[in-house]
C-alpha cells in the first residue's frame, strides 16, 4: 500500500473537491490562506488517507486533527507509527499537536564513554548509507545520520524560502544558513526537550563551556582559503584548527581530526564549495577552542544548496543564475511520479511545474532500470497534464541546455 503524503480541500456547501497538497508542500501563507477560509467556512480540509479526518489549521500555523480523537490510517505520513519508505522520512515523525518535527539521530555525543546497558540486548544487524542507520532484527529503531539530518534541515530552508511568501531565490549562501536555523525551530531531536535552533552555536566565552557535557550544533561554511593552522597546549599537545563562517559571515574555528576532516573532503569531491554541519564539544577543560565531534560536510552550489554530483551542481548553478524558481525535494511528493524524488522542482507562475532529473550515473543496471522507469511514468497522460519533464542525460553524453 502507498503511503498517503496529501490531503484535499472541498468547497464546504457543494463537497467538490477543489485542490489536493502534499503535506511536505505547506508553506506558512499557504496555511494562514487556508485557516482564514476554513474560518469563513468556504471550505472543508480531510486528510487524503482511508481515515478521512477532518483538519484545522492552528495559530502556529499547522494543519492538525478537528477531533483529537481520530487517528491517521497506518500508511499515512501524519500517523506516528508511520514507519516511512524513503530514507529522509525513516527517522522522522510530525507531532500534529505540537506543529514539530521529531528525529531520531545517532549518537551525538562523542564523548560519551557510559554504553546504555540494554545495547547488549538489542542485537540485529546494523546497515546504514549517508542518510540513515537501519537496524535489521533489532528491537532498536533506526536513526538519521548527521548527515541524512543536516542535508534535510538544508532542502527544508531553502524549500522555505521559494516556496514562501515572497517566492524568490535566496540572496545567497548565508541567507539560506539564516534559514537553516529558522527551520531548525521546528525540529526537535527525539531525546531532547527543545528545538534544535536551541543548541545553535553562539559566540560565548570557552571557559563557561562544561568539558565533556555541553554540545552545541553547527552549521558553518568551511574557509579553505586558512588551512595548516593549529594550537600548543600548555602540556605540548598540538591541535589542528579549521576555520569556517556562519551565518552572519562572521569567521569561526575549532579544533579537528585533521585526517578524519581530509578523509570526509575526500568522500564528497561534487564541489569546490562545503558545509561543516554537526555537533562540537569542549574536549578538555584548558581547551582553547570547541572540538568537532560529531559531523559531516555537504558539498554546495554556490547559493549552499546540498549537491549529489558536481553535474547536480552544474545545474543548479547555472538555475539560479537564470533566477528560476527551483527547489531540491527530498520526499516523493508527486502522485503521478510514484515513490521516485527528482533531482529539482521548478514552480513558476503561469507555468507548468517542471520536473528535473539528471542522469550521470553509467554501466549501472540498477540505475538504468530505475531511469527507464522514470522515463516511462512522464510519459502518462496524468503526468504530462499536470508536468513538463526535463532530464539532462549527462551518461548518453548530452550537452546541457536548460529548461524554457
Amino acid at each position: 500500500m502507498s503511503a498517503t503524503r496529501s490531503f484535499a480541500i472541498y468547497n464546504k456547501k457543494t463537497g467538490e473537491l477543489i485542490r489536493k497538497k502534499a503535506y511536505d508542500l505547506c508553506n506558512e501563507d499557504f496555511l494562514n490562506y487556508l485557516k482564514d477560509k476554513i474560518k469563513r467556512e468556504e471550505v472543508i480540509v480531510y486528510c487524503c488517507c482511508s481515515n478521512r479526518i477532518e483538519m484545522k489549521v492552528s495559530k502556529r500555523p499547522h494543519l492538525y486533527p478537528a477531533n483529537h480523537k481520530t487517528s491517521h490510517s497506518e500508511n499515512c505520513i501524519r500517523n506516528p507509527k508511520y514507519k516511512g519508505t524513503n530514507d529522509y522520512e525513516k527517522a522522522w515523525k510530525f507531532d500534529e499537536q505540537k506543529g514539530e518535527y521529531i528525529v531520531r539521530v545517532e549518537n551525538i555525543a562523542p564523548f560519551s564513554k557510559i554504553k546504555d546497558p540494554r545495547e547488549s540486548m538489542i542485537g540485529g544487524e546494523e546497515k546504514s548509507n549517508k542518510i540513515y542507520i537501519e537496524r535489521e532484527g533489532s528491537k532498536k529503531r533506526g536513526e538519521a545520520t548527521i548527515f541524512g539530518l543536516a542535508t534535510r534541515l538544508n532542502m527544508m530552508a531553502w524549500k522555505r524560502i521559494v516556496l514562501g511568501k515572497k517566492k524568490k531565490l535566496p540572496e545567497n549562501a548565508f541567507e539560506l544558513a539564516r534559514h537553516v536555523y529558522g527551520v531548525s525551530n521546528n525540529v526537535r531531536l527525539s531525546n531532547k526537550k527543545k528545538p534544535i535552533s536551541d543548541m545553535f552555536h553562539k559566540q560565548l566565552n570557552i571557559r563557561d563551556v562544561n568539558a565533556e557535557k555541553d554540545l552545541f550544533f553547527v552549521y558553518m561554511y568551511y574557509n579553505d582559503k586558512k588551512q595548516g593552522y593549529n594550537d600548543q597546549l600548555f602540556n605540548g599537545t598540538v591541535k589542528n584548527i579549521v576555520y569556517c563562517h556562519n551565518a552572519f559571515e562572521k569567521e569561526n574555528s575549532f579544533y579537528v581530526d585533521i585526517n578524519e576532516f581530509k578523509e570526509k573532503l575526500a568522500s564528497e569531491p561534487h564541489s569546490d564549495m562545503y558545509v561543516i554541519a554537526g555537533f562540537v564539544y569542549k574536549a578538555f577543560k584548558y581547551d582553547k577552542k570547541l572540538t568537532l565531534g560529531k559531523y559531516c560536510l555537504i558539498p554546495v552550489s554556490e547559493a549552499g544548496l546540498f549537491v549529489e554530483s558536481s553535474y547536480e551542481k552544474e545545474v543548479y548553478d547555472a538555475l539560479y543564475i537564470q533566477g528560476r524558481h527551483f527547489y531540491k525535494p527530498y520526499l516523493p511528493t508527486i502522485v503521478e511520479y510514484e515513490d521516485f524524488v527528482p533531482d529539482f522542482i521548478i514552480e513558476e507562475e503561469n507555468k507548468k511545474i517542471i520536473i528535473g532529473e539528471v542522469f550521470g550515473i553509467k554501466n549501472n543496471e540498477e540505475y538504468e532500470k530505475r531511469r527507464s522507469e522514470k522515463l516511462s511514468l512522464s510519459r502518462k497522460n496524468d503526468f504530462q497534464s499536470l508536468y513538463d519533464f526535463w532530464k539532462w542525460d549527462v551518461n548518453k553524453g548530452e550537452r546541457l541546455i536548460l529548461p524554457n
